[in-house]
């Protein structure tokens, strides 16, 4: 059947209309948490949560503490205890950034307090990781079970500003590629009021893109192209801050984004509209 200037004109309206759709982005929230309810007071594990620690005490959720302004249940780190680590996982559904666009976002409230001075790098640092090792149990003392068993990402944060690490081990890093794109010292965040804070992984054509931000306002950002890690499983929490500095966090959520070339439902009748329109003049020239 010969084509009709009328359906070549439409077929090329409806082609430009798709190819200036935006993509329809899919978000998967992997797991959110307020800590509002715990069958046993005070114990992470009814959380998913673990502690892993050279020595000290474990993280635990309490209902309020002289120490922070924040209200109801709230995630607090060992206090005292050097090097401790709050780990959660999600390993029977690791998460792939395979699209570019595609991103994993950790967000969460915090009120860091405590002995975190000017140049100290003894701050929260939030890492994403692929594990090879599943978690179970606190593990308070003896070999660190991860040594060897991932690879991922860190934010590793100081008063000075932001350094992004490769973790190619679970506590041996390495420099990301390239220079960073931009530095704000984040001195704020240590300002014992809270804070919601977010860190991003997003994959690009080459590489991927990290970057923390305070709310709306982006403290950090840096483009990796030789990144090549995309699949995680595990989230850690680390406060290497040794005495009385608390971290305080709440409402911490993990999501994942990807693209999707599915238009808006409105967008998609527009272009039903257009492909009749064309259908119709052409019956009409035909005839």
């Amino acid at each position: 059947m010969k084509q009709t200037p009328q359906l070549t004109i439409a077929a090329g309206v409806l082609t430009l209309a798709l190819s200036a759709l935006p993509l329809h982005a899919a978000t998967n929230v992997i797991f959110e948490d307020d800590f509002g309810t715990s069958p046993t007071p005070g114990t992470i594990n009814d959380f998913g949560y673990y502690t892993q620690a050279n020595s000290g005490g474990m993280w635990g959720i309490l209902t309020s503490d002289s120490g922070t302004t924040m209200d109801a249940n709230f995630l607090r780190n060992g206090g005292s205890s050097a090097n401790t680590n709050s780990i959660k996982q999600w390993m029977d559904a690791p998460i792939t950034l395979s699209g570019v666009g595609d991103s994993l976002v950790v967000s969460f409230d915090i009120d860091s307090r405590g002995p975190f001075l000017e140049g100290s790098a003894l701050n929260l640092q939030i890492a994403l990781y692929n594990s090879s090792y599943e978690i179970t149990a606190n593990q308070i003392s003896g070999a660190n079970p991860f040594v060897g068993n991932v690879s991922g990402y860190g934010y590793f944060q100081t008063m000075d500003g932001g350094n992004v690490y490769r973790l190619t081990d679970y506590d041996t890093t390495a420099d990301l590629g390239g220079s960073p794109d931009s530095i704000t010292a984040p001195a704020e965040l240590y300002d014992q009021t809270v804070h919601t804070v977010s860190f991003h992984i997003t994959k690009e054509e080459t590489g991927a893109t990290f970057a923390l931000y305070d709310g709306t306002n982006l403290l950090y950002s840096h483009t990796d192209t030789t990144a090549s890690s995309f699949t995680f499983n595990t989230l850690r929490l680390r406060n290497p801050g040794v005495g009385t500095g608390g971290v305080y966090l709440d409402n911490i959520s993990v999501t994942h984004t990807t693209g999707s070339t599915i238009p808006e439902p409105s967008v998609a009748g527009v272009l039903a509209g257009i492909a009749t329109l064309g259908f119709v003049a052409g019956r009409r020239r035909r005839r």
